[in-house]
């Protein structure tokens, strides 16, 4: 049997009374001892609470079903197991973390953070494909409080995001990445014992993904239209076709005075991050070959109205293979230059070191995951042959 609760005030040796409240009483959860200076100040309280007890046993006497009690009796013996003595103690600490919840910031205020810590180093390229686009894609999470945001909830918003949109495999890991950064930084910490996204697994593609790759015929069409039609855009197609360099990031930001004719290496600088990033790639035959005529050429390779030009050029090269339109996908020159090396090379010790050093990448997954191809000897030394027709020709259409 309980112990019955008392509510008579006990007279102190120093003249103060005492009230001992149970813990159902006690903003502590526990029991806890108050002290009157007057006995009449404890009498009060002592009546307050005991018209307070009474009135709710008896609410509580009205709703006791048995189902009542028995899941009260469920909640005691969870918060026991969680360590608390009783279910007040229980419930006023998860109040306290829902309320720490809460007050732990906006989605918006977590990305401003993270976006001072880390904007200094990102190139402009990046800010304005990826970060951009991610930002919008978040926009109606700005008021959502982060410290809600736990790992059942961003599993249910991939779900829906991911039937709403059906973004591309490649997107969807982008962005569950770049969440997965935001909530490791020390805002989202303080009210995250862990990464909420760290659960969440990334998306697979259901096939084998390709790339675009150029065939030798198609690139000797568009150097060869160059050379007889605009010469000045040579130098762009051959640090694609023959250097591998990214067409945004680099070659559109490569000079002439960084390709060295001695010592046969091309001067590769990346504004991929703004963090200095460089690396020498090796100056291959075909390349030396079709950019000797701009050997004493200074200053920045692109030319004036490159996308009217560049467009010219795949139109009349793609008149000269009789083809409806010239076929350019994604990427495609500097993916032809990573398989048509890799063929080259492939029996080769180092190979892959090799190439993914001249490509720029971080790690050997990207060329596992494509350059390892299927293209031939006999492709590769086709389209490592491709060559001017006549040096004299692009020398004059260089001074034009």
């Amino acid at each position: 049997m309980g112990r019955v609760v008392k509510f008579a005030p006990k007279k102190l040796k120093s003249g103060k009374w005492q009230l001992n409240l149970p813990p159902l009483m006690s903003d502590t959860g526990k029991r806890k001892r108050v002290v009157f200076d007057t006995k009449e100040k404890a009498q009060e309280r002592a009546n307050f609470m005991k018209d307070w007890h009474g009135s709710k046993l008896r609410g509580l006497a009205r709703h006791a079903s048995p189902e009542f009690i028995l899941e009260a009796l469920d909640c005691q013996e969870a918060a026991a197991a969680m360590g608390f003595d009783t279910l007040k103690a229980a419930f006023s600490a998860m109040s306290r973390d829902y309320e720490k919840r809460n007050s732990s910031g906006t989605f918006r205020e977590l990305v401003t953070a993270f976006e001072a810590d880390h904007k200094a180093n990102w190139s402009k390229n990046y800010i304005a494909k990826r970060w951009g686009p991610f930002l919008s894609r978040m926009a109606d999470l700005d008021d959502v409080p982060i410290g809600l945001q736990d790992s059942d909830y961003w599993r249910k918003w991939f779900t829906e995001w991911r039937r709403a949109n059906t973004p591309s495999v490649a997107t969807y890991n982008q962005t569950l990445g770049m969440i997965r950064a935001l909530f490791g930084h020390e805002k989202a910490r303080k009210s995250h014992a862990f990464n909420p996204l760290a659960p969440i697994p990334g998306a697979k593609e259901s096939q084998a993904k390709t790339i675009s790759i150029s065939t030798p015929a198609e690139v000797n069409a568009i150097l060869l239209w160059c050379q007889e039609n605009d010469a000045a855009l040579i130098p762009y197609f051959v640090l694609g076709f023959f250097a591998g360099m990214r067409p945004e990031a680099e070659i559109q930001h490569a000079t002439f005075e960084r390709i060295n004719f001695v010592t046969k290496t091309i001067d590769c600088r990346t504004t991929k991050t703004r963090k200095a990033s460089r690396r020498h790639i090796p100056l291959e035959d075909a390349a030396a070959a079709w950019l000797a005529p701009f050997a004493r050429r200074k200053g920045s390779i692109m030319v004036p109205n490159f996308r009217k030009r560049f467009d010219a050029a795949r139109v009349g090269a793609a008149a000269a293979l009789k083809l409806p339109e010239f076929p350019w996908g994604h990427d495609c020159m500097r993916h032809s230059y990573g398989s048509y090396w890799e063929a080259a090379h492939r029996n080769e010790t180092g190979c892959r070191e090799k190439l993914s050093y001249n490509m720029g990448h971080t790690s050997f997954k990207t060329f596992d995951q494509y350059y390892r191809n299927d293209r031939t000897e006999a492709e590769a030394k086709s389209y490592w042959s491709i060559m001017p027709t006549a040096a004299e020709g692009v020398v004059s259409m260089v001074g034009a």
